[in-house]
């Protein structure tokens, strides 16, 4: 009967995990709006745009952005990068009239392509940008389409193979 009750309590326990729909936990400190998720979402998809294979967008690269900023990086940090991302869709709508959303694919990738290369002089989107371009593509590379399908992953790589040929010198 206790083992039975042990079983029943930790069930209880675990229930909503498993009807859950979203596999993300909650942030902690980043405090970022729909309107600014979807924007992130919007500038991880101009950097990994869908073509044959998924793209950023498709494959929910920002909540790991968001993920990622909100667990390892300190408060200044994710701060300057909400403040970057921001100012990028400033920047976007005194260049163009309009949001970066909005904005065409040309367009989108001209502004990152400047800012890229250093021909923007707001010093948070200068920030924000390659920390944001290095976690869109470590989350790319690392997401479950991709190790399954697109790199055929080993869960033991490197497996002793009797035989290999070698050759002497």
């Amino acid at each position: 009967m206790l083992k039975q009750l042990v079983f029943l309590t930790a069930g209880s326990f675990f229930l909503p995990a498993v009807f859950s729909k979203s596999s993300i936990k909650p942030l902690k400190d980043l405090n970022i709006d729909p309107e600014t998720q979807a924007l992130l979402a919007s500038v991880a998809d101009t950097i990994i745009p869908e073509t044959d294979t998924p793209g950023a967008k498709e494959l929910n690269i920002h909540l790991f952005v968001m993920k990622m900023i909100d667990d390892c990086y300190e408060k200044e940090v994710q701060e300057r990068f909400v403040n970057g991302l921001v100012q990028l869709d400033k920047l976007n709508e005194t260049r163009y009239g309009k949001s970066f959303e909005s904005s065409s694919v040309s367009e989108r990738l001209a502004l990152l392509t400047d800012i890229q290369n250093k021909k923007v002089e707001d010093k948070d989107v200068l920030f924000f940008f390659p920390l944001m371009k290095k976690l869109t593509l470590d989350g790319y590379l690392n997401s479950e389409y991709v190790m399954i399908n697109l790199i055929k992953y080993e869960l033991i790589p490197a497996r002793y193979n009797g035989y290999f040929p070698v050759q002497t010198s």
